[in-house]
């Protein structure tokens, strides 16, 4: 199956050690082909197998690793709020 791409905001990050964080969380997960979080512009870019994960289990796995997403944009756009 065609890997999606979503683009999920990303509240309480704090310094370069929360992106290696959430990175890690991330990219233990089957499904999830790659996962680059950005400080600066406080969002992470994930890559996943939409037959193995869900933009919803990306968001938990985030919340599990201590951050909060605030929001998570599709290539189409399409705004998905939590």
């Amino acid at each position: 199956m065609a890997k999606e791409k979503i683009v999920i905001r990303i509240s309480g990050m704090h310094c370069v050690a929360c992106v290696q964080t959430i990175e890690k969380a991330l990219k233990k997960e089957a499904g999830i082909e790659n996962a680059v979080v950005n400080f600066a512009a406080e969002k992470a870019v994930v890559e996943y197998d939409p037959s193995k994960a869900t933009p919803n289990r990306i968001a938990e796995i985030i919340r599990e690793a201590g951050y909060e997403p605030v929001g998570i944009s599709e290539e189409g756009e399409r705004k998905i709020r939590f």
